[in-house]
């Protein structure tokens, strides 16, 4: 095995002109999608780059009683993590570029993530890339899925922004 990878990279040198043994292995960042595969959020990837250094304060919002939503962030801005604890009602969790929740029904295009929480449980998500959002930042706990936003005030929300 030794021989030939030794081999392999002799080759590579003559191919190409680089030294792989004396290259250093890049860092790979990513993050982790709702089914648990890595997806690259290094300098590669055209699509999706990898925040800059964190700048302003970080702070974080908490209601003292249960709701259907909290606003996180009236202002555009990043969420860094998220915490929910939710009562008897199985739901999701919504979270919307947006200053509010909206008023039930269809979520539209300010919907930017869901997810599925059971009953008399709680979710506590980080991000390795911040989410940004360009509006506001709410979060919002539904009894149906994440199409139809049928508020229920079940849940309490925890957020650290920027």
């Amino acid at each position: 095995m030794m021989v030939m990878k030794r081999i392999l990279l002799t080759l590579f040198v003559l191919a190409f002109g680089i030294d792989l043994a004396a290259a250093q292995a890049p860092t790979v960042l990513c993050t982790r999608n709702p089914v648990g595969n890595c997806i690259d959020v290094g300098p590669s990837n055209p699509l999706i780059t990898a925040p800059a250094a964190p700048s302003g304060s970080v702070s974080g919002g908490a209601g003292s009683t249960a709701a259907a939503s909290a606003v996180l962030k009236a202002s555009s801005g990043s969420l860094l993590s998220l915490t929910v604890v939710d009562g008897a009602t199985a739901g999701w969790v919504m979270l919307f570029d947006a200053t509010s929740a909206p008023a039930g029904g269809a979520t539209g295009a300010s919907l930017k993530y869901c997810f599925p929480v059971q009953a008399s449980s709680g979710v506590a998500i980080s991000w390795p890339v911040p989410l940004v959002f360009a509006v506001g930042i709410t979060a919002a706990f539904s009894s149906t899925t994440c199409s139809t936003y049928t508020p229920s005030a079940t849940a309490f929300f925890y957020g650290q922004v920027q």
